[in-house]
């Protein structure tokens, strides 16, 4: 006979405490192994059986069926940024928040998916999958740095039917659970701008390369500012979305006395739902190629008598990904409509949402077949002293409790 499953209120102080353990560890992308060690432990205490792959990742398998519940939630955080008030890595509660590096994003929604799982797997004999990965944060689609769920989805779970849970954020500005079905996907790219140098004292024999990349830069900044919103479809809040694009990394100069004859920036555009990713590559090449032309023209003389060229290449760095959008297949459609039921029943109603960050559902579909819906008590992503608030943490380790629940017993 199975043992009773314990109540929400113990297990979500179990999360809480939990939650704490792993802030307290350091996990910046690519150094996991100590967090991913602990996790591992932390289940085979609980009982329940678990292993840590090539890679890194903690993964553990309960019950046996024709359709599997997978829990996926990330170990790793960014760098704590310049501006922390606090230690980033010594967890404090004050009032209904708790503070430190990762808590929200997404430490908290880890610890109640572990807290779930490992109860559920005790007590029940729900066909469940865990999945705790590395890399999400930074990782790519290289062998030296492959994404932990992009190794998941072509190993362990390569060929089996299951429905996901990520545990990425999806909380409002009041607190409230949402249900987050699609999210943007990534396109970043390297702008390198070649100009002439010269002593700075002769900048009418030279060519500024950070001039050059400042108007290909305000190009940029143009085409996002006069970009219309996309409508989304299926979400029930802010169904219409900007494509996002920001030039957040600039590179140049070397010497206060030389005009460089280089820079470098970096740009990170979100893809929306409903945007061709060929067609956007295609967009911004042509774009930089205009600017270039222009200034080519504008400056025809001076590089007539210098003799030299002034140009600029685009290239693609890191693993640009599609968005993500809930497929409409049968299994997706149990899960949504599962985890609808179970949100509505906390929140008295269940809004759909869409997310502007990326996450690792899109991965999980596209090269597993694995359909997922977004649900974490995560509000806050890479800022200084980062928070999570304890009331959606508390909600989330309900709806985990309770999702499989609905899955598995309709």
């Amino acid at each position: 006979m199975m043992p009773m499953l314990r109540g929400h209120e113990e297990l979500y102080k179990e999360a809480v405490d939990l939650t704490m353990h792993l802030v307290r560890i350091p996990s910046v992308t690519g150094e996991e192994d100590e967090i991913s060690r602990f996790l591992a432990d932390w289940l085979e205490d609980k009982g329940v059986e678990v292993w840590r792959d090539d890679l890194g990742n903690v993964v553990s398998l309960s019950g046996e069926g024709p359709l599997y519940l997978l829990y996926n939630g990330h170990m790793d955080t960014v760098p704590p940024q310049e501006g922390w008030t606090r230690d980033p890595f010594d967890p404090a509660i004050e009032g209904d928040r708790l503070y430190g590096l990762g808590s929200s994003d997404m430490k908290g929604g880890l610890a109640a998916a572990a807290v779930a799982y490992a109860e559920l797997a005790r007590c029940t004999d729900f066909p469940l999958i865990f999945t705790a990965v590395v890399r999400e944060e930074g990782g790519g689609d290289s062998p030296d740095n492959m994404r932990g769920a992009l190794y998941l989805a072509r190993t362990f779970l390569k060929g089996k039917r299951a429905v996901g849970i990520v545990g990425e954020g999806s909380v409002d500005e009041e607190g409230r659970l949402l249900v987050r079905v699609g999210h943007n996907g990534t396109l970043r790219f390297r702008v390198g701008v070649r100009g002439i140098a010269v002593h700075g004292s002769r900048a009418d024999r030279a060519v500024n390369a950070i001039y050059l990349a400042m108007e290909i830069v305000r190009a940029l900044k143009e085409s996002y500012d006069y970009a219309s919103p996309l409508k989304i479809p299926k979400v029930t809040v802010n169904g219409e979305v900007r494509p996002p694009l920001s030039v957040n990394v600039f590179r140049s100069g070397d010497a206060v006395n030389q005009i460089p004859s280089e820079a470098e920036f970096i740009v990170d555009r979100r893809v929306v739902y409903g945007e061709d990713m060929e067609s956007l590559r295609r967009r911004y090449r042509n774009l930089i190629h205009h600017v270039v032309a222009q200034l080519r023209e504008e400056m025809a003389q001076r590089l007539e008598e210098l003799g030299r060229e002034i140009g600029a290449d685009m290239e693609e760095i890191g693993m640009n990904r599609p968005p993500y959008m809930i497929p409409d297949t049968e299994d997706a459609s149990l899960l949504l409509e599962s985890v609808k039921r179970v949100v509505e029943s906390i929140e008295g109603r269940a809004e759909l949402s869409y997310g502007a960050g990326y996450t690792d559902a899109e991965i999980l579909w596209s090269f597993a077949g694995i359909p997922s819906a977004i649900l974490g008590p995560g509000s806050r992503a890479h800022v200084q002293d980062e928070y999570l608030e304890l009331g959606p943490l508390k909600k989330v380790v309900r709806a985990y409790l309770d999702i499989p629940r609905v899955i598995f017993t309709r």
